[in-house]
């Protein structure tokens, strides 16, 4: 695959000497066959869904921040 550009909301396109009937590799949720993901009870770093602790990421606080503001959206 090749990119028109480097922004990421354009469209990949097939880069001619690739072979075009190659399988699409990538899998999709529907293809995930493993058991969901439990939901973790409330502690200071919970995810915005309370599915993920963000207690020991090097990004905490920018997570934190992305919660916060979709919680604002949606209200």
């Amino acid at each position: 695959m090749e990119y028109l550009s480097s922004n990421a909301n354009d469209q990949l396109i097939p880069h001619p000497d690739s072979g075009a009937d190659e399988p699409d590799t990538a899998a999709s949720a529907a293809d995930y066959a493993g058991p969901p993901l439990p939901r973790l009870s409330p502690r200071p770093f919970r995810s915005l869904g309370g599915y993920f602790d963000y207690e020991g990421w090097s990004d905490r606080q920018r997570f934190l921040e992305l919660d916060e503001a979709l919680r604002r959206k949606a209200a």
